[in-house]
């Protein structure tokens, strides 16, 4: 059976590499053509035109809405930054296959790599890293944006720092714009 298996991934291996070239390609000329690339110049990585923060950077920017971008070239991830309106912290990577709404307890989780944590404490530490990224006790709350299907599967949850946003069909910019002209 594995010599079957070996076969078929020989043959397929000229379509893959044939697709990976021109996914990489495209990805390229589409980064290239970003307003991230055009205020930051940062070097391209693979596929990084898809990336949260490029594609959020982007959408802020053709909006004009007065949100700062703060790069953490510390991180090799293109793109990786802070964003942050006057004293609020702006978490576009928390997304829906990260959140998970835990009823029995009736606590968010977030999933890290290995396993699912409570939202609060991470996002407390969210806030920790940028402020010290930033040099100043600066972001005193963050937001997150969550689907509105995923939130009304939810019971009424309040945090002291945290506020979650629901969004329809991942438009967090309309979202933000309620926030800033509230």
């Amino acid at each position: 059976m594995s010599f079957f298996y070996a076969i078929l991934l020989i043959l397929a291996s000229p379509f893959i590499l044939i697709w990976l070239i021109f996914a990489t390609i495209t990805d390229y000329i589409k980064y290239k053509k970003t307003q991230y690339y055009n205020d930051t110049h940062e070097k391209y990585s693979w596929l990084c035109a898809r990336s949260y923060y490029v594609v959020f950077y982007d959408a802020i920017k053709s909006a004009s809405l007065p949100i700062d971008y703060y790069r953490d070239k510390e991180t090799k991830l293109t793109g990786y930054g802070y964003f942050v309106y006057n004293d609020i912290l702006i978490l576009c990577d928390y997304d829906s296959d990260i959140l998970h709404f835990d009823k029995d307890n009736n606590e968010w989780l977030v999933y890290d790599e290995h396993d699912y944590m409570l939202l609060e404490p991470t996002i407390d530490e969210e806030l920790k890293k940028v402020n010290e990224f930033l040099g100043e006790n600066r972001c005193k709350q963050a937001i997150l944006f969550v689907e509105s299907e995923l939130l009304k599967e939810a019971t009424e949850k309040e945090y002291e720092r945290i506020k979650l946003l629901p969004i329809e069909d991942g438009d967090k910019i309309s979202t933000l714009k309620t926030i800033i002209n509230d």
